[in-house]
């Protein structure tokens, strides 16, 4: 069975591409939702974003992000991440689409019960993905910004997991890190709740959040 399933880490005023379809027989799409391994969808209407407050009986993909804020960020714009996703779907195929206006040093780090991987510009197919498959990559991204007010604004999104029409749950940490002898955490959209929980370090922020649809973040800093 040839099935592609796209999770899209995807960056706002950019032309995004939520999902590409494989050569799937109607028996074949009822078998994979039928899959004990995948996390059911959940209902929302076009990207609805809805915070979830408790994992669903079947874990889903865990998106896991390091991301580096530094002194030469403030100037440049640019920071690092270090990427891993864990609970990929068992599916011959796989395709995770990054549509960042800039991007570079773009590799992968390790990967397990995986076939193939294959970096393709700003996508990775992956071919074989078993049960407790794992990947993680790194890559310089330009996502850190000077807004008009003088601040400094880290913009992600949207987030999501979705196959066809529906919107799966899914689980991202963002783990950043930043020079507080520089910046100080002014606010972030949206604010620390339920399902989006936000853990407030001298120099990081540690957010947890669970959710079906599509989720857009933003994080503000100001010189001290």
């Amino acid at each position: 069975m040839r099935l592609s399933f796209v999770y899209a880490l995807l960056f706002i005023l950019l032309a995004i591409s939520s999902y590409a379809l494989g050569d799937m027989t109607l028996e074949e799409r009822e078998a994979w939702f039928d899959n004990d391994e995948i996390a059911p969808a959940l209902p929302t209407s076009e990207g609805e974003l809805k915070f979830l407050t408790e994992l669903p009986h079947k874990p889903p993909t865990h998106s896991y992000n390091k991301i580096t804020i530094s002194e030469r960020s403030i100037k440049t714009g640019w920071v690092e991440l270090y990427q891993c996703y864990s609970q990929l779907d068992p599916v011959s195929e796989t395709v995770i689409a990054y549509q960042y206006k800039t991007m570079r040093s773009f590799v992968i780090q390790s990967k397990n019960n995986i076939g193939e991987v294959t970096i393709k510009g700003q996508s990775v197919e992956l071919i074989d993905v078993q049960k407790m498959a794992k990947l993680c990559i790194s890559a310089e991204i330009k996502i850190f910004y000077q807004n008009k007010k003088g601040r400094f604004s880290l913009v992600n999104g949207p987030f999501h997991r979705k196959f066809l029409d529906s919107y799966f749950p899914y689980k991202v940490t963002l783990d950043i890190d930043y020079p507080s002898s520089k910046i100080q955490f002014v606010k972030s959209v949206p604010a620390s709740q339920k399902g989006f929980h936000i853990e407030q370090k001298q120099n990081n922020l540690f957010i947890e959040s669970l959710f079906v649809g599509k989720l857009n973040t933003k994080f503000e800093f100001e010189l001290k």
